[in-house]
């Protein structure tokens, strides 16, 4: 517990993942509501279990107990994604029969409950509702939470009465004192919200209070239940892939090592830059340590909100693709790679003139993200062992890189694939990565399980076919 708590205090992870208690598995905590329980069991102990469980030199039943973990682990992964395709469906039900199989063999005296079972069988749901958070009800959970978090006087009003005589209608609804309680404690949080937003007059008289409030309700620390909803309402709602607040948008310049990775992003972007760097210098029209950029410090891309490290850190860890890398890079490398987000900036393709002001016409602007990618992990029969276990698990299990960063590279918002979890090792100058990619399961990180994973495949395919035939 104590190397979990450890790992736990260490770990960085984006804002609109909860924190789980410091001291969780403690009387003095008490009981852990489930979305808690899934951090733990999803995020930080795979992190610390399977360095310590994983290791050559325990025995078998460590090793056994680790993988039946992470098999439930990678079943609440899928099961919970946002896009889910026949495949990963039959993943994860190879992976909860797998779990419930070997967990009678480990723990014969554990009884298996109702639970366990409906388990077993969501993969029938999965296939008939699609992904979880179009049929789950978190989202009437978050405001049963948020009522019973407001004071109240336990008085229940009459929620319909009677009539005499036999006669079978119903009078209106009549509220009580708890539900006036719960309306005038919402009205008097929403008057508050308009009052700090359209009266000029307090704000500039409350002009702390105001930016510390508008960052607590723009911060998404209430639980990855939470993160699902955002998605639905992104999703329902249609509203764009990519936003950013136009009136945060401040002018400054680039440190010339970003200035110069921008420049050689563009030229690989645009075929027809090269030959006019080659004549004219890579400089022309841009180029230049006294050029002037519109930057941000922030912006949310499908419904999930990214920051520069100085502006909120825990928004700043990164999952990415980058082409340049790509091509820079002799196969096998990792690839999508992580790191830092330290810039964001807007480029305009199109002269500044030739644009007009007004915020009716359209923005010619793109914008850019200067991302320091973490440098791979150096050759270390000790590191590369442990590396090793981490990418065994996949998805589930992540990987390791060195604690220091690689020159910057730019990309555009749409390379980002997710937020990354990143933990530093104790007693090791590297990192683990745990990317938090909640639309794919990043088959890309499969190795040993991959090749399984396929073969499984074909497998069910196989035994679909044999049960139509015999049902013939």
């Amino acid at each position: 517990m104590e190397a979990v708590w450890a790992d736990m205090a260490l770990t960085e992870l984006p804002s609109w993942v909860t924190k789980a208690p410091p001291n969780w598995g403690t009387a003095a905590r008490g009981k852990l509501s489930a979305n808690n329980w899934r951090v733990i069991c999803t995020i930080h102990l795979p992190i610390t279990l399977i360095r310590l469980w994983g290791r050559d030199d325990l025995p078998g039943v460590w090793k056994a107990k680790l993988e039946n973990f992470m098999d439930l682990v990678r079943a609440v992964q899928i099961a919970n994604l946002r896009s889910i395709s026949r495949k990963e469906v039959e993943l994860y039900e190879h992976y909860i029969f797998r779990y419930m199989t070997s967990f009678k063999s480990l723990y014969k005296l554990a009884k298996v409950k109702p639970i366990h079972h409906a388990a077993l069988h969501y993969g029938d749901v999965l296939r008939g509702f699609g992904p979880a958070h179009t049929h789950n009800a978190a989202f009437y959970e978050r405001h049963i939470h948020s009522m019973q978090s407001k004071n109240h006087n336990m008085k229940l009003g009459l929620s319909f009465v009677s009539r005499s005589n036999f006669v079978s209608a119903l009078l209106p609804f009549q509220p009580g004192e708890l539900e006036s309680t719960f309306m005038r404690s919402s009205m008097r949080e929403a008057n508050l919200q308009a009052l700090l937003s359209d009266d000029s007059q307090v704000r500039s008289h409350v002009g702390n209070l105001v930016e510390v409030y508008n960052t607590i309700l723009a911060e998404d620390v209430r639980g990855t239940r939470l993160a699902h909803m955002i998605d639905a309402v992104h999703l329902t709602q249609q509203t764009p892939d990519f936003t950013y607040n136009r009136k945060s948008v401040h002018e400054s310049s680039l440190p010339d090592a970003i200035l110069a990775a921008f420049i050689q992003f563009l030229d690989f972007k645009h075929t027809e830059l090269r030959t006019k760097n080659a004549t004219e210098g890579p400089s022309n029209g841009f180029a230049s340590t006294k050029t002037k950029f519109l930057t941000l410090n922030k912006f949310s891309l499908r419904g999930v909100q990214y920051s520069t490290a100085t502006s909120r850190v825990h928004d700043s860890h990164v999952f990415f693709r980058s082409p340049l890398l790509e091509i820079s890079k002799p196969p096998p490398h990792p690839d999508p790679t992580s790191g830092q987000i330290t810039h964001i900036f807007l480029y305009s393709h199109v002269p500044v003139s030739s644009s007009p002001a007004s915020p009716s016409q359209p923005d010619y602007s793109s914008v850019y993200v200067c991302v320091r990618p973490y440098a791979p992990l150096r050759p270390s029969p000790e590191l590369n062992k442990i590396d090793q276990m981490y990418r065994r698990f996949g998805f589930t299990g992540g990987f390791l890189c060195q604690k220091e960063f690689s020159p910057p590279v730019i990309i555009e918002p749409s390379h980002i694939i997710s937020h990354v979890a990143v933990t530093p090792i104790s007693g090791h100058e590297v990192v683990h990565v745990l990317p938090m990619d909640r639309v794919s399961f990043s088959i890309f990180l499969e190795q040993k399980d991959k090749t399984r994973d396929f073969q499984l495949l074909a497998h069910a395919d196989f035994l679909r076919g044999h049960r139509r035939h015999r049902s013939r």
